[in-house]
């Protein structure tokens, strides 16, 4: 299996926050709402369900219309919609919710960083699990503050160690 490494790319956002407009913030929200649909299907270690949401966030990053950003916008999203492609692409293709979980930290870290990036407001949550990845930990991005740990399952559903608002 791969291991995602944000090369060069902190999992925390810079301060050079981008102007969008609101149509393409929409889009990336719907990104991340079909993003929050995958970690439930694999906080409910559903590997069936979880290829089929892996799926449709694909279509819905290829649905968002680059052309609606400027030259900048658009060269940056570029980049960051590789990573959520190839993650996705790769969660898709996973044998089972255990290789699934070891790709979704990348993917987590890239759409928080492009929700920064790019200003949308989500009303949702960031949060972390330090027992994922052999405790090594990782976090994941919710859109309720209810906890529903994609990392552990029904093993520990509501392993937390930090919280935190999104926009």
């Amino acid at each position: 299996h791969q291991h995602y490494d944000l090369v060069g790319v902190s999992n925390e956002p810079d301060n050079d926050l981008l102007e969008a407009p609101d149509d393409f913030r929409g889009q990336i929200r719907e990104i991340f709402n079909a993003y929050v649909q995958l970690t439930i299907a694999m906080a409910n270690s559903n590997i069936g369900e979880t290829k089929r949401q892996a799926g449709n966030l694909l279509t819905i990053i290829g649905q968002a219309d680059m052309h609606l950003l400027a030259e900048k916008e658009h060269e940056i999203w570029m980049g960051h919609a590789q990573v959520l492609t190839s993650t996705s692409e790769s969660i898709l293709k996973a044998e089972d919710v255990e290789t699934a979980r070891l790709i979704l930290p990348a993917l987590s870290d890239q759409l928080y960083l492009s929700l920064a990036k790019f200003q949308v407001k989500t009303g949702g949550y960031r949060m972390f699990c330090p027992m994922a990845l052999g405790s090594h930990g990782a976090y994941w991005l919710s859109d309720s503050e209810e906890v529903r740990n994609p990392y552990m399952g029904s093993e520990m559903p509501e392993c937390i160690s930090r919280k935190e608002k999104l926009n």
